[in-house]
């Protein structure tokens, strides 16, 4: 496995890579919520037929945008998923992607989605627009927290990018502690990355560490355990972690680059 490739499927979270730039890359969290609930027209009795007609016919297009939204929706999630065995570019690929989901998004705009929208602009680089459609995801009312907060996620990771650490690592610290977020390690493996990036290598280890003690089988924080050990001169617990993630995934290259490092033999 490629030390800066951990492609996972569409669901989980994977690594933000930007096509055509050179980024730091952190876990970036695809909710996919297929069990949206229907829109149920209510509405009074007014006594009038024609009122009756209008609200009938206002429920029916509710229906068909909500069926047409989901339907770019999966050939928006279908495009991504599907981008290694077509062969595209992955600028392509996510090109294709977000023209889908903005039509789901005119069909009927929801947190989700734009918060779809906001990762693909993320990956083709675009962090202002990104940024956007975060905000507007998190600024729907009727939000779940579980889904607030893989949003959150998200955004912290384009706050880091665009150079708004503060504000990230505290929302990655407030999700790490979060209930409703189903995959803390991810928050507290994108604070060490975020400290590793900046070489604060001693805060970077704690955070690796934190990290796989809540995920023993988690092998990018293994790996970036390692090298925060190994960039500190620690070399037992660099040797430590490098075996780890060899253990987990004999063909990582990063790991196997290391072991050259450190005089180990595979």
């Amino acid at each position: 496995m490629n030390n800066q490739k951990c492609c996972h499927e569409i669901g989980v979270s994977l690594i933000i890579s930007v096509v055509g730039k050179r980024v730091k890359f952190y876990k970036i969290q695809w909710e996919i919520v297929m069990n949206k609930k229907k829109m149920i027209g209510t509405f009074c009795a007014f006594g009038m037929g024609l009122a009756m007609l209008l609200c009938g016919c206002g429920k029916k297009l509710d229906d068909k945008n909500e069926k047409l939204s989901q339907t770019y929706y999966k050939l928006c999630m279908l495009e991504v998923s599907q981008n290694s065995d077509k062969g595209d570019s992955p600028q392509t690929t996510y090109r294709k992607a977000l023209s889908y989901i903005q039509e789901a998004i005119n069909c009927k705009a929801s947190a989700d989605f734009l918060a779809v929208k906001a990762t693909i602009l993320f990956k083709l680089g675009d962090f202002e627009q990104s940024c956007q459609s975060f905000e507007a995801a998190l600024a729907f009312d009727n939000v779940s927290a579980k889904v607030r907060a893989s949003i959150l996620n998200n955004y912290a990771c384009l706050l880091a990018q665009m150079g708004n650490v503060d504000k990230a690592l505290g929302i990655l610290d407030n999700l790490a502690k979060d209930s409703d977020y189903f995959t803390p390690q991810a928050a507290v493996f994108n604070r060490g990355k975020i400290f590793f990036d900046r070489q604060n290598y001693e805060q970077a280890v704690s955070e690796f560490s934190r990290t796989v003690a809540l995920a023993p089988e988690y092998v990018d924080a293994h790996y970036f355990l390692a090298l925060s050990a190994f960039k500190l001169q620690n070399k037992a617990l660099a040797k430590t972690e490098m075996e780890a993630v060899l253990f987990l995934d004999p063909s990582h290259e990063g790991a196997i680059a290391l072991a050259d490092k450190l005089g180990v033999n595979k």
